[in-house]
């Protein structure tokens, strides 16, 4: 019960002094969560409210505990303390129930990850078979169908990965990802070996895909001129830090050299973002 209580009273002070803006729900909430390996700590103290069928971008340079954000909230990578909460539940604790609200993510690897030795069609039906169990064949070949239109593609179920571009792996990735009908996304580093004009396109994708299945979608990336103009909201992540999170026009005012050197890099005016 004091747990509980601590939290709600953090919560509070969240929502008050970073958050007075929103009317957003919040979905997912990380509270003081903390992450080292031997002696180093690559998350300190980081706390982050999630917002019901929004896009949050995290950016941060490489090295600085952005991956290890997103497999600590999705439980690849245990935290060593701190709490995330969904649906009122702390997942970071081992249970069958927590387990089953492990359902509702999923998760987009940043270099795909999809199985060589698999085809197309293998790779997206694998958790259909294996997390899923299920054994309607006819209708799982019609979802792989289904999925691979919504990310565009035709006539590729035979190929295998070796015979994809680098585009096609990332939209046969994101179909794999869609077939588990998540409510809640989490993408890392999306862009990731692609050129700027195939980047641009996967990112579009992806904002596309969400808004109308209304999932909240949390994106890691570095590449603020890809993903700044789908994202409802954002965060920056220093040193294993969260230095600053609120609506994407506002970064624009910051001091904070590390996200000046972002906006200056990617040559982006204010002007062409509103709160």
């Amino acid at each position: 019960m004091q747990q509980t209580s601590e939290l709600q009273q953090m919560s509070e002070m969240r929502q008050t002094s970073e958050m007075r803006q929103t009317n957003d729900e919040t979905v997912l909430q990380v509270a003081k969560l903390n992450k080292s390996f031997n002696t180093i700590q690559v998350l300190h103290d980081v706390s982050l409210d999630i917002y019901k069928n929004r896009t949050t971008t995290i950016y941060g340079k490489s090295g600085v505990g952005k991956s290890i954000l997103l497999k600590c909230i999705i439980g690849i990578t245990q935290a060593d303390s701190g709490y995330i909460f969904y649906k009122d539940t702390d997942i970071r604790v081992k249970t069958v129930e927590n387990r089953h609200l492990l359902h509702d993510f999923s998760y987009l690897f940043q270099e795909s990850a999809l199985f060589d030795s698999l085809t197309v069609f293998e790779n997206i039906s694998f958790p259909l078979y294996e997390t899923l169990k299920l054994t309607d064949h006819d209708y799982i070949r019609d979802r792989v169908h289904e999925l691979l239109g919504e990310v565009g593609l035709d006539n590729v179920n035979h190929k295998y990965p070796s015979e994809l571009s680098g585009g096609m792996k990332k939209r046969v990735a994101l179909a794999r990802t869609l077939a588990l009908q998540p409510r809640v996304m989490l993408c890392d580093e999306p862009t990731t070996g692609l050129d700027s004009i195939t980047g641009k396109k996967i990112i579009e994708l992806i904002h596309q895909t969400v808004k109308k299945k209304n999932i909240t979608c949390v994106i890691i990336s570095h590449n603020m001129n890809a993903t700044l103009n789908v994202s409802d909201y954002v965060a920056f992540l220093d040193e294993g830090r969260l230095t600053f999170h609120g609506k994407p026009v506002e970064i624009f005012d910051l001091e904070q050299d590390s996200v000046q050197e972002f906006i200056t890099t990617a040559n982006l005016r204010k002007e062409d973002y509103s709160l």
